[in-house]
């Protein structure tokens, strides 16, 4: 399948897709709309949410297993439904619109934590678990000290990758650690997380500044066979809109 980059944002799935793709799926018989009514009608930001989410899932392929099945086997006892939890720090701090704007300073952890519990209010239900990605073991720590300090419940789990090699990424950022054998694992262990997460996760909280949680977050709405096009939605809640630059807008365009 092609896909046509966009340029600028657009509503029109046949900007961003050949002409024709978006009908071609609705006439196969697999979509609805929930509230009734002929799929190809829908509005054009959820086609191309709904194309972009099926095409994420399809691209999320575990490149190893062991990986995989070793982050699993190092979780505790937890039960569905699963959060994640996705707080980028150590590189890429001009793209985030809150560090931009508060003096060069990360948001608080506890931004990320009230949101989850926010969610478990709003919809009556308690998450089973946690699942944390960071670049940083600091964040992780954090949450491990002090849940209800920073807006969890106490007796909530926390999930995450101990094999995930942190300190190197502190250490030297993302894009320079210098052990060939260091990056391959990172590599590895980053994969199995996004697989992991995007596998057992029921709702994302994060930036979406960040293209790994857009992309989180598309492959959870792909899962649970919905489309979001706000930034709070049935899939995720992103932090980041409506700081700086970001608009309603950056929460749905891929």
């Amino acid at each position: 399948m092609f896909i046509e980059p966009l340029s600028g944002y657009t509503d029109d799935p046949d900007d961003v897709y050949p002409e024709g793709l978006f009908d071609l799926f609705a006439s196969s018989g697999n979509l609805s709309i929930a509230a009734g009514g002929n799929p190809s009608d829908a509005e054009g930001k959820h086609k191309i949410f709904l194309l972009f989410a099926i095409v994420s899932k399809w691209l999320l392929r575990p490149s190893r297993e062991e990986p995989t099945l070793a982050i699993l086997e190092s979780l505790p006892l937890w039960k569905t439904p699963i959060a994640v939890l996705q707080v980028r720090r150590t590189d890429k701090m001009t793209e985030d619109p809150y560090w931009l704007s508060h003096g060069h300073n990360y948001r608080e952890l506890a931004d990320y934590g009230s949101a989850v519990t926010e969610i478990e209010n709003e919809v009556d239900l308690k998450f089973g678990g946690v699942f944390v990605l960071s670049d940083t073991q600091r964040a992780i720590d954090q949450l491990l000290k002090d849940r209800m300090g920073n807006g969890l419940r106490e007796d909530l789990p926390i999930l995450y990758d101990p094999g995930v090699n942190r300190s190197a990424i502190e250490t030297y950022g993302h894009a320079s650690i210098p052990s060939v054998e260091v990056k391959k694992d990172l590599q590895d262990h980053f994969v199995a997380e996004l697989y992991t997460a995007a596998s057992m996760a029921d709702y994302a909280v994060g930036t979406i500044s960040s293209n790994i949680f857009r992309f989180l977050g598309q492959c959870i709405a792909a899962r649970k066979r919905v489309t979001q096009i706000s930034a709070k939605g049935p899939a995720y809640w992103s932090l980041d809109i409506g700081v700086g630059s970001r608009s309603e807008d950056d929460a749905w365009d891929p």
